[in-house]
């Protein structure tokens, strides 16, 4: 198992639990193994499922799911109250682990972490070999047993350890990552999400080997700066350093969701959630100074089937002036069928950096003052809460909302 290290070689380790809450709970009631296991909120009427299990996924069962619907989709489904602060202590204790390995870690998730171990042969081996001893101990003292992915950078070893889930440990020698890419599904890759795997789609590209191998040309045209990124990853290319936050361009989306306090088809009550989801991303795209080139607006009915639509912006926006009238437009579009709907969602995708640059000639003095009205109101929200200050039709409905919507 042991491989040959090069001194100045990087290596990188994916740590990552399928299922981690629900494996917590397992660990502390043995009666949940092997049987499908859903986290909600059991004393909530309309609560929605926030985690599963493996079992309960092969059965049809979603994060954000109804539970009722869970249940009926699932007759064995074991339905459990998370416990989130359980599940904060426990993934506190892993990284305890981790830390004992590297100075380098880092957190993405309670399930996710990235170790470097470059430099450490001299106290541990070979990092495969590090790793095999690390998973061995979680195991022993945790009783949770993980995937973990070895390879010379974080984009290769976070799909290595994807390859081998729910546990175990795959290892891709330096040299050897676009041919173990190759055949696997483009999906595979971090930051191909729903949008962008359907837009791939579009040009036959169903495997990563078929991205890399497309036209580089294409892929800018289709995605932008975002184009050349997803080739370099296809093939195996990354040079992030473990801690680092992605660049703005990688990040996929900025999504939000609402489920309705009661199944409805009532256009205002849907709009005005829509406007408040609106005004939640809006504000955290313009914190993080990012701006997104496309939208989405989904739909989920009262019998589970989902509706959406996506538009791509004819410019890079992260005002809510803008982005309302459009997700208005596309609400309209997604609501297609006459049945109530139980839940609406928006996302704001093919994320770029926020540029302070105005439009010319005739916007150019009304995009100033927008953008000065929207910092002013998010400098607010920040002190006073994001309450404090709503569009129209959002403070209509608002005192309706957080009475009864349940935000996910």
């Amino acid at each position: 198992m042991r491989s040959t290290q090069n001194p100045g070689q990087r290596h990188i380790v994916h740590t990552d639990f399928d299922g981690f809450c629900v494996a917590v709970e397992r660990v502390c009631n043995p009666y949940l193994r092997a049987r499908p296991v859903a986290l909600g909120d059991v004393s909530r009427a309309r609560s929605v499922v926030a985690a599963v299990s493996p079992e309960s996924r092969r059965a049809g069962v979603y994060v954000a799911m109804p539970v009722d619907l869970a249940r009926k989709r699932c007759p064995d489904l074991v339905v459990v109250d998370a416990n989130f602060t359980l599940y904060g202590r426990v993934s506190q204790q892993v990284q305890k682990h981790l830390q004992r390995y590297s100075p380098h870690v880092e957190h993405a998730s309670w399930d996710t972490t990235y170790l470097d171990l470059t430099g450490m042969q001299g106290i541990f081996g070979a990092a495969v070999d590090a790793a095999a001893r690390l998973r061995r101990e979680l195991k022993d003292s945790l009783r949770l047993d993980l995937a973990m992915g070895v390879a010379a950078n974080k984009l290769v070893s976070h799909v290595a350890s994807q390859t081998i889930r729910p546990s175990g440990l795959c290892e891709v020698p330096p040299g050897e990552e676009a041919a173990f890419l190759a055949p696997l599904p483009v999906e595979h890759l971090p930051g191909v999400g729903t949008v962008t795997h359907k837009r791939l789609a579009d040009f036959n590209i169903q495997t990563i080997g078929e991205l890399a191998d497309a036209d580089q040309g294409l892929l800018v045209r289709a995605f932008g700066a975002r184009g050349q990124t997803l080739h370099d990853y296809a093939l195996g290319t990354d040079d992030t350093p473990v801690g680092a936050v992605r660049p703005i361009a990688q990040q996929e989306s900025l999504s939000r969701t609402v489920t309705m306090a009661h199944d409805t088809n009532d256009r205002g009550e849907l709009t005005a959630a829509l406007m408040n989801l609106i005004e939640t991303v809006g504000s955290q795209l313009r914190i993080s100074e990012r701006q997104a080139r496309r939208m989405t607006v989904h739909a989920i009915y009262v019998d589970g089937g989902r509706a959406e639509r996506t538009v791509r912006l004819t410019a890079p926006t992260n005002l809510d002036g803008t982005l309302m009238p459009l997700a208005e437009t596309l609400l309209a579009q997604t609501l297609s069928r006459r049945l109530t709907v139980r839940e609406i969602g928006i996302s704001l995708s093919d994320l770029c950096a926020a540029s302070s640059q105005l439009q010319l000639f005739a916007h150019e003095s009304a995009d100033g003052r927008a953008r000065a009205l929207m910092g002013a109101v998010d400098t607010i929200r920040s002190r006073f809460g994001g309450a404090i200050i709503k569009s129209g039709r959002a403070w209509a409905h608002s005192k309706v909302m957080e009475a009864n919507a349940v935000a996910a």
